[in-house]
């Protein structure tokens, strides 16, 4: 059938079936009216069984009329409802009882339709203007299944004109022998319902499922989007099937519900509402529902991943099982509430935060994810809040009030607590179960309650009846605590039954309380355990606390099998009481840190308390590097306590035969009472690094120092029962220890104490301490000092020592280091170092010491009873650095020998210094003095030869024949002549008189030191020509020597007379000049020794001696140039030097006695010199010369002479001057010039230059010719 236009109603006939009507788009259908009677119907479309309605057209009833109107009615079964168009029905103002319907499916009495079809994507509207019922698709009798899937729109209108609300206004409806109705609202789809009291959806079918991915809404705030109930408001109207009720709605991540959701027994059900049956029903929320979620007294599922702005509320009973499930993404804005009269059970799942109350409800779990009850909610539970998985966080402000337990069950589960729990258990009831405290967990046990199981007070407790638990966690940031006011138990954490591990980190507090009222005597502890615990580890991170306060409470205590505390804060226990017990079988382990404070006794003990007969064992290991403010107390295990740390108190071990306990001492420990074993079983006490025991040690086998610097104080004794070894570093005895102590190769012991035993040294005994260096060291027994062992004594200038102090036997191998204080050492000085009155036997095989002066050396020497080091006088000769110095040295070897206060005046200076002073004392002056001498003799001797040679050219007494070439020289205003000219003469005597100076400067070597030396004198003579060509004369003269030896300040001068004769020879051209002399010099030496303590004014020697004199030269005159002569020469100069034997005077030891010794110069010179003659100053004539000359002596150039100590005039000893050297050249100039009438002068320069000195000399004089 198809209707197009205006068309008339179309109304199936009866007994028609599988029709197809087709309302074609644009055409319209108009109502009809197919009932009467009282209450008459009227229908746009009817159909029977198998027929399908598709209108794309307008339905509509323009005039409705009373009763029904029916816009599509399938009045058959499997009939079908295609709507893109418009099925709109209106019911008027004023009426009372007009219904309207846009599609209506409803099976007669006796039949049952098995299901019934309505998908529309157009519009299905129905308006109630007055107070009857409009419903826009209505499933009512008999109907086994109804199915609507919308993607237009489906609403009811209850218009402003109704004066009653009570009728129903529904977009959907359906009866209660409706058996299923599915309603699936796609994506664009919507059911709405505007007006009081009006429903989206609606119905009392009895399995009632909505699928929403579009939008379900009511307009109207505060109505239901959708209702579901098994009875009316009120259980009026049509009667009630007896059956199972359901409603299951889904509402996908794009579903929006605006309004209300209501699944109840009765419509607009309220708590006092008297209800026989029950609706059951699930929501499952991924999209948005903005309202309320009421349920009724069936039992109810809830899984939320989507928004609920409003409450949940459950009108539960009891038999009643409701379940809310929340998942990410779930967002609840208002209360979650029940009756508390059945069973409600609240789950968590993936991530999101609860924000409002929950109320009424049995249960709150945490399955998996990360929950957090946010802050500002509540949440009432009259059983238990779980954590199965996830983690699950309390937030800060958040209540719970749970009646049942709290515990944390699953496998990686987690509760974080940022709130506060009072008088509430937190349980870890499973394996790798966590509980994270930043907020405060308290518990108070009540006064006047009995000591039961049931009475017992925890903060967080770990408990097993079956299988043990593994990996049990409890990290406290924030407070734990738990005050006992009665007689029962109270723990802040307890690890109890069968815990496989278990870990407690704190950073925060954890704490136990007994108040002052309680008199009980129950185990109160800040942590506790069971003896079923196989492994508890403790971490008290730094800034953490853990205290315990009252009597009898611990801070830490337990049975753990393996119990391990690391602590970087603090634990307290009470004053006076413990901090820490850990005891029964097992071992235990404490790590106090460095920034650790423990305050109070420590014990790990077999029983508590400590009990002789128990068989249980336990071993523990402490290390401490922090501070113990108590007692340390061990039972009959086996223990090792490593300490860096403070104890304050004493240490003490309760041990037995079978035990094997050790106490390490390193830096930084500090033990403030006795260590005490009972000496039962194996007890050693070691120590490294660097530190002072000042505690008594009882009851201990060894005593063992590995390394470092550890000092045993004044005051204690230590016992040690298998003797003491010193392995490594240094020990200072200042206590009584008794023990046969061993001392390693590369170690030491000192100090001022006693050893009560025997003391064996294989590596280094030094007696006396820091405070008492110069202290003596007992040893109540036999000392035996090994080869390779060394007894150090520190000793003073003054004589003072350390000792070792022996009762028995001293048997001496090895070294003696003799360490010494103080800068002026005496030889001579005597070290008793060892004293034995048992007698000494051996004796020491090598003596080392500080650094000493090199004069002196250590001696070890024994007597009977003691061994001595002795400070010995060693020869200058190591202090010598040269021949000379070496050679002083003998002599003053001999001389101080014995006088060791001089000795000590000497010794004590530098190397450098002595050996300067050898060279002070050796006398060089007398060494030096005799070239000096030799100089002033020829300088003497140079005087009378200057005066033959120039008188070779003088006049004699009749006349001479002179050379052209002088003749023209002597007339220079006339041509020179070329024969020989006839002088006549005078009558050939002369008086002359000569004076000369002449100073230098003689090099040092590092064997004899440098000089200056002058030589000054005055010659005159007279002379006369025998015959021309020869002349002969007589002089005398003075001469004065100055010498000062530059390294010594030495200083010496003599005062020479001197006689001599003279005569030359010449032969035209050829010359020849002699000279013979004599002086006797006499002076004195003076020494400055620069030891005024010892030798103050130095020394002074009177010398003397003899000097012979001789001189020849023998010259050819050559003219080569008028005017000018070359006189090329040969000559030898000898002199003697006889010095006088010295004995000098002065106060002190360094005086010298010098033995004579005669010292020859034998030089052969070969030479010349040019002379010219030339006329100036009025015609006088002036001559000139240049000389030249090499000089060897063939002498012994050296000057060594034999010198004694006035105090050891049997050790001579020989001293070298400076040895000059043989070969040297000599130079001058000189100016002769006619000063008047018979008399003439001159004056000239010379200089010998050699590698090893420079002399240079002037030298002026007159003639006068008679």
């Amino acid at each position: 059938m198809n209707c197009t236009g205006s068309s008339a109603a179309f109304i199936a006939p009866t007994g028609v079936s599988g029709l197809t009507v087709n309302v074609q788009s644009g055409a319209s259908v108009a109502s009809t009216q197919t009932s009467a009677g009282t209450n008459p119907s009227f229908t746009n479309v009817r159909v029977n069984g198998t027929s399908t309605v598709n209108n794309a057209g307008t339905i509509s009833n323009t005039a409705p009329l009373n009763r029904d109107n029916f816009g599509v009615n399938l009045a058959g079964d499997r009939s079908t409802l295609n709507n893109s168009g418009t099925i709109t029905l209106t019911a008027p103002a004023g009426n009372t009882t007009t219904r309207i319907y846009g599609a209506y499916s409803s099976a007669p009495n006796g039949s049952q339709y098995a299901s019934t079809t309505v998908n529309n994507s157009g519009t299905i509207s129905v308006t109630q203007n007055g107070n009857g019922i409009a419903r826009g698709i209505y499933s009512g009798e008999n109907t086994t299944l109804f199915t609507i899937t919308n993607t237009g729109l489906i609403q009811a209108t209850r218009g402003t004109s109704a004066t009653a609300t009570t009728s129903v206004v529904a977009g959907i409806d359906s009866d209660d022998d409706t058996d299923r109705l599915v309603v699936n609202n796609g994506v664009g789809g919507r059911i709405a319902a505007t007006g009081t009291n009006t429903r989206a959806v609606n119905g009392r079918a009895a399995q009632f499922e909505i699928n929403n991915s579009g939008t379900i809404e009511n307009t109207t705030a505060g109505e239901a989007a959708i209702a579901t109930f098994a009875l009316n408001a009120g259980n009026a109207g049509d009667a009630t099937t007896v059956r199972a009720y359901n409603t299951v709605i889904n509402n996908t991540a794009t579903g929006v519900i605006n309004g209300d959701v209501r699944n109840t027994d009765q419509d607009l059900q309220t708590a006092t509402t008297a209800v026989n049956l029950r609706r059951t029903g699930t929501l499952n929320n991924a999209g948005t529902i903005n309202g309320n979620v009421v349920f009724g007294g069936g039992s109810q599922t809830v899984n939320n991943t989507g928004r609920i702005s409003g409450n949940i509320s459950f009108l539960d009973v009891a038999g009643t099982v409701n379940t809310v499930n929340l998942g990410t993404g779930s967002s609840i804005g208002g209360n979650i509430s029940a009756r508390g009269l059945g069973t409600n059970a609240l789950n968590l799942s993936g991530t999101g935060t609860l924000t409002g109350t929950l109320s009424g409800f049995t249960s709150l779990t945490e399955t998996a994810g990360a929950w957090t009850l946010g802050s500002g909610s509540t949440q009432t539970l009259s059983g238990n809040l779980t954590v199965a998985g996830g983690t699950l966080t309390l937030a800060a402000g958040s209540t719970q009030n749970v009646g049942g337990v709290i515990q944390v069950t699953g496998a990686g589960a987690q509760l974080v607590v940022n709130n506060t729990l009072t008088n509430k258990t937190v349980n870890l009831s499973g394996s790798n179960t966590t509980v994270v405290n930043n907020g405060t967990l308290t518990g108070t046990g009540s006064a006047g309650r009995a000591n039961t199981a049931a009475t017992r007070v925890y903060g967080v407790l770990a408990n097993s009846t079956g299988a043990d638990f593994q990996n049990v966690r409890v990290i406290n940031n924030g407070t734990i605590a738990v005050t006992e006011n009665g007689i029962g138990i109270s723990r802040g954490i307890y690890a109890g039954e069968n815990i496989a591990s278990m870990t407690v980190s704190n950073t925060g507090l954890i704490s136990a309380t007994r108040s002052t009222t309680s008199t009980g005597t129950a185990a109160v502890a800040a942590i506790d355990s069971d003896d079923d615990v196989a492994a508890l580890t403790v971490i008290n991170r730094a800034g953490g606390g853990i205290t315990g306060t009252g009597t009898g409470v611990r801070a830490i205590q337990g049975r753990a099998q393996s119990f391990t505390i690391l602590n970087e804060g603090t634990i307290t226990g009470p004053a006076g009481g413990q901090a820490i017990v850990v005891y029964g079988a097992g071992n235990a382990t404490l790590t106090n840190a460095a920034s650790g404070i423990i305050t109070g006794d420590v014990r790990f003990t077999d029983t508590d308390p400590q009990n002789a007969t128990t068989a249980n064992r336990r071993n523990s290991t402490t290390t401490n590097a922090g501070r113990i403010a108590g007692n340390v107390l061990y039972g009959m295990g086996n223990h090792t306590l490593t300490n860096t740390g403070t104890i304050t108190g004493g240490i003490t071990f309760s041990d037995v035969a079978a035990s094997r306990n050790t106490v390490n001492l390193g830096t930084g420990s500090a033990i403030g009472g006795a260590i005490t074993a009972t000496g039962r079983g194996t007890n050693a006490l070691t120590l490294s690094g660097t530190g002072t025991l000042a505690s008594n040690v009882v009851g201990f086998t060894t005593l063992r120092e590995t390394d470092g610097a550890w000092t045993l104080a004044a005051g204690t004794s230590q016992s040690f029962s298998g003797g003491a070894t010193v392995a490594g570093g240094s020990l200072t005895v200042n206590s009584v220890l008794t023990a046969n102590t061993a001392v390693s190769a590369e170690a030491s012991i000192s100090g001022t104490g006693r050893i009560v035993g025997s003391l064996a040294n294989a590596g280094t005994v030094a007696p006396g301490s820091a405070g008492a260096p110069y202290g003596t060291l007992t040893v109540a027994g036999n000392y035996t000092q090994q080869p390779g062992g060394t007894l150090l004594t520190a000793a003073a200038a003054d004589g003072s020592n350390a000792r070792l102090a022996v009762t028995g036997n001293a048997q001496l191998a090895g070294t003696a280091n003799l360490q010494l204080a103080g800068s002026y050492l005496v030889p001579g000085t005597r070290y008793t170092v060892v004293t034995a009155g048992g007698g000494v036997s051996g004796g020491f095989s090598a003596v080392t010491t500080s650094p000493l002066p090199t004069l002196i050396a250590a001696t070890a020497s024994t007597d009977a009873n003691n061994a001595y080091v002795t400070l010995t006088q060693q020869s200058f000769a190591l202090v010598g650095q040269t021949a000379n110095q070496r050679s002083a040295a003998r002599g003053l070897d001999a001389a101080l020998a014995g006088n060791n206060a001089a000795l000590a005046v000497i010794d004590n200076r530098s190397d450098a210094a002595n050996a300067a002073l050898l060279d002070r004392v050796a006398g060089q002056a007398y060494a030096s003095l005799a070239d000096p001498q030799l100089r002033s003799g020829r300088a003497f001797g140079s005087q009378l030869m200057a005066r033959a040679y120039a008188a070779g050219q003088e006049t004699g007494p009749t006349s001479f024949t002179l050379p052209p070439a002088v003749y023209a020289a002597d007339l220079p205003n006339r041509g020179p002549v070329p024969e020989p000219k006839q002088i006549v003469t005078n009558r050939g005597y002369g008086l002359w008189a000569t004076g000369y100076g002449q100073f230098g400067s003689v090099d040092g070597t590092a064997n004899a030191a440098g000089r200056s030396e002058t030589v000054a004198g005055l010659a005159t003579g007279i002379d006369f020509h025998p015959q021309v060509g020869t002349v002969l004369g007589i002089a005398a003269g003075y001469g004065s020597v100055d010498v000062s030896l530059n390294r010594t300040g030495e200083r010496a001068h003599t005062d020479n007379a001197q006689v001599g004769v003279y005569g030359g020879f010449t032969d035209g051209a050829l010359y020849a000049n002699a000279a013979l002399g004599y002086a006797r010099a006499d002076g004195r030496v003076t020494r400055s020794i620069g030891l005024p303590a010892l030798q103050p004014g130095g020394t002074r020697g009177a010398v003397g001696g003899d000097q012979f004199i001789s001189a020849a030269e023998l010259g050819y005159r050559v003219t080569v140039a008028p005017g000018a002569l070359l006189a090329p020469f040969v000559g030898f100069q000898v002199n003697t030097f006889d010095q006088d034997r010295v004995r000098e005077t002065g106060v002190g030891p360094f005086d010298l006695t010098v033995a004579a010794k005669s010292f020859l110069s034998a030089r052969a010179l070969v030479g010349g010199r040019l002379e010219t003659v030339t006329t100036v100053f009025g015609g006088r004539p002036v001559s000139l010369w240049v000389k030249a000359a090499y000089v060897h002596d063939f002498a012994d150039v050296s000057r060594t002479i034999s010198e004694t100590f006035a105090l050891a005039p049997t050790v001579p000893f020989l001293i070298g001057g400076r040895r000059l050297s043989r070969d040297r050249a000599l130079v001058g100039a000189g100016l002769g010039m006619e000063l008047a009438p018979g008399l003439t002068g001159f004056v000239s320069y010379d200089a010998e230059l050699a590698s090893t000195d420079t002399i240079q000399a002037v030298r002026g004089g007159l003639r006068y010719a008679f």
